[in-house]
């Protein structure tokens, strides 16, 4: 008669060191790979075209134009921030834009909340539009 030997399933198994090792390495290239893509991900967007249309006591328009030059389509957060002729930050706002791959895009958005109060409108100098990079991002 043929004895069947059961596996010990609580049987504790060492993971070889070969695979920690290759695990590793694999680890490392992904997060330098990641590294990379992340860098030039926010060169291939360009931003220009910068307008402040129907400026009223109450909000400020800014129009503005991306241009996606990678092959993927992007989801970015943006900083758009609105100056008076003194220099002080009249407003600023972080928006979500999301634009197809080698396409061009116009946008209109719309600040309403003013830091300062706004008693001319002739007061208002200048418009900056840029990528948002957070700064707790660690990757």
């Amino acid at each position: 008669m043929r004895s069947i030997e059961r596996i010990d399933i609580n049987k504790k198994r060492a993971t070889p060191t070969y695979i920690k090792l290759i695990l590793l390495v694999a680890v490392i290239f992904g997060i330098t790979l990641r590294n990379c893509w992340k860098k030039n991900e926010t060169g291939s967007l360009l931003i220009s075209d910068i307008e402040l249309t129907e400026i009223t006591s109450g909000n400020v328009d800014v129009k503005f134009t991306v241009a996606n030059n990678s092959k993927v389509t992007l989801k970015k957060p943006i900083l758009i921030r609105v100056f008076t002729n003194s220099g002080e930050e009249l407003s600023s706002k972080i928006t979500q834009i999301e634009i197809e791959a080698r396409t061009s895009k116009r946008f209109l958005k719309v600040l309403q909340k003013f830091n300062i109060p706004l008693e001319n409108t002739a007061d208002v100098s200048h418009a900056e539009v840029e990528i948002y990079i957070s700064k707790s991002t660690i990757f």
